[in-house]
């Protein structure tokens, strides 16, 4: 015993506290003693805390000890108790044992007083030591019961001596299941003589870490990282293991290797960058598609690849899908390290790691240089096919015209109005097939053309040949493009049916009206209209079609286009051709 003790002494006569301070002194013990002789003093004091020792006077004339011991048992539970008393009888002492007292001392054999001192400050610090031990066993014990981590104490023959909820819970046994078992059971590739040779091996080491497999109570197999440690505990040797599952990081580490792999053999060029562009990776591709090698490219920014033809709006676009977390796709123009040009087909994209956050970009680019040369090709040769058509509809044109006028001239030589009529309505449809031809030629697009510009184009020509001073054209056409195989057939039923009305629609009349119509009623159709406000057809017209040549012509056209031609006689004629576009 050591240093100096603190005593709050219960006591109403200051002259039995100076031989109980006397006594203490004469039995070599250092010590403060603190008297106080009422309730409020007495608790207040002991509420303060720091005693080592308290005495009580069994019986004091406004308190007593029995209600002090009840006190300090609820505030100072630790702090030993001793009773210090002229009047206390065996039964009053043996009552306050009972209670809870570390021990008492009558007044007429103060002599005890310092043994029972020093004995109760001795099991007073055994039960401090004991609280403490069995506190720092509750905390490890908790410590161990509550990490991810399989924990076992395993001694020298390989029997589990302890083991945490964690062991329990990842192979599927209770705590008392495994206490009978050992380490072979759960551990296949551990058998006795390897056992051995590991135990030796660690006992040298002290520390082991390495990898193994777990069986399971139902038959899994566990991958597991074990951190072995070897101690000795009153005597005896201990394996101290900490098992840590690893199933799923073998399994993440299996995944990466693969992709990884994927990665490296690649037929695309792939480069990681951090999110201010500096290259972190490139896979083998890039280095076979740039020239450059990895050790070149590392650290620096991909603008070493630029070759200066890409506009700025290209790259403003590019890092301002990526920072708003989007994917860039696009093609580039880059340089090669030896300074030839190639192109890419470039898809970059942000990666984020578990809180969303951006961490770099990737960017897998493949190499489409040879596609852009093909392209190239293809376009200029596109453009003198293109040529070559447009001269094909010139020359088409001309030799149609050549034909047109050829017809005009011999009509002008005959006398006889029937020859002539059909010089010049050959003429007319000659000249009808070759405005499609001149049209075509004016065209960016040599497959289809304007049927309504068309359309329109042949009612005035016509009214400008056939038509009466008095006689009104309308033409109401909506823009619809349609194929040279339709544009011309349907161009000539057009003609024939203008021609009538021109003439024959406004005989014996001074003026009239012609209206000329094109719609398309649905995708798959187109319509025509060719209707007048004349004298309209005779009531056999029918039987008068099949002697006439135009209309005969007609009832070809149609039949080949599959078309469907509707007439009306109310006020005039009306003629509805409605046409499929389908092939």
């Amino acid at each position: 015993m050591s240093g100096v003790i603190r005593i709050l002494h219960l006591e109403d006569d200051p002259a039995d506290a100076a031989l109980v301070d006397a006594r203490l002194h004469a039995e070599g013990i250092s010590c403060v003693l603190q008297r106080v002789d009422n309730r409020m003093d007495f608790e207040s004091a002991l509420n303060a805390g720091g005693w080592d020792v308290i005495f009580a006077d069994y019986q004091l004339p406004s308190y007593d000890g029995v209600k002090a011991l009840d006190h300090v048992l609820r505030v100072a539970p630790e702090t030993p108790l001793i009773m210090v008393s002229g009047t206390l009888g065996e039964d009053a002492a043996i009552d306050c044992l009972t209670k809870g007292a570390t021990d008492y001392v009558t007044k007429q054999k103060l002599s005890r007083l310092g043994p029972v001192v020093r004995r109760a400050l001795l099991e007073a610090e055994d039960r401090r030591v004991r609280k403490r031990s069995e506190e720092e066993i509750a905390l490890l014990n908790f410590a161990l019961n509550n990490v991810h981590e399989s924990a076992y104490l395993i001694d020298a023959d390989g029997h589990f001596a302890y083991v945490n909820k964690e062991a329990c819970r990842s192979l599927g046994y209770t705590a008392e299941e495994m206490l009978r078992m050992d380490v072979h059971d759960i551990h296949p590739e551990f058998p006795e003589p390897r056992w051995r040779t590991h135990w030796e091996e660690l006992k040298a080491k002290r520390s082991l870490t390495f990898a193994g497999r777990h069986l399971t109570r139902t038959g899994d197999i566990l991958e597991v990282e074990i951190h072995a440690n070897y101690f000795e505990y009153a005597g005896r040797p201990y394996n101290f293991a900490l098992v840590r599952d690893i199933t799923e990081r073998k399994r993440t580490e299996e995944a990466v290797q693969k992709l990884s792999h994927v990665v490296e053999q690649s037929p695309v060029s792939v480069i990681v960058t951090d999110t201010e562009g500096t290259i972190s990776y490139v896979n083998p591709k890039f280095c076979e598609v740039t020239g450059f090698s990895a050790g070149e490219v590392l650290g620096k920014n991909p603008r070493i690849l630029k070759s200066g033809t890409m506009p700025a709006a290209t790259y403003t676009e590019l890092w301002q899908k990526l920072k708003t977390g989007n994917d860039w796709r696009g093609e580039l123009c880059n340089r090669r390290k030896d300074g030839s040009i190639y192109w890419e087909l470039a898809v970059i994209s942000p990666m984020v790691d578990g809180t969303g956050k951006v961490t770099n970009y990737i960017a897998v680019k493949e190499d489409i240089t040879v596609r852009k040369q093909l392209e190239n090709e293809m376009r200029s040769s596109l453009q003198e096919k293109e040529v070559l058509l447009k001269e094909i509809h010139h020359r088409v044109k001309n030799n149609l015209q050549i034909i047109s006028s050829l017809l005009e001239l011999e009509a002008a030589r005959h006398t006889g109005m029937e020859v002539r009529d059909a010089f010049v309505e050959s003429h007319r449809r000659v000249r009808t097939m070759a405005l499609v031809h001149e049209q075509l030629y004016a065209s960016s697009d040599l497959a289809q053309i304007d049927f309504g510009h068309h359309l329109t184009k042949i009612a005035q020509e016509l009214r400008s040949t056939y038509g009466q001073a008095g006689v009104t054209l309308e033409c109401t056409t909506d823009h619809i493009r349609v194929s040279v195989d339709h544009a011309i057939p349907c161009g000539l039923i057009v003609n024939e049916l203008i021609t009538n009305a021109l003439k024959h629609a406004f005989q014996n009349r001074p003026d009239g009206t012609i209206q000329v119509r094109l719609r398309q009623p649905d995708e798959g159709h187109i319509e025509v209209q060719i209707g007048d406000d004349g004298v309209g057809l005779p009531p056999d017209h029918e039987l008068r079609s099949r002697s006439s040549m135009g209309m005969r012509l007609v009832e070809t056209l149609v039949d080949q286009l599959g078309a469907d031609l509707r007439t009306e006689r109310k006020g005039g004629t009306l003629f509805t051709l409605t046409v499929p576009l389908m092939e």
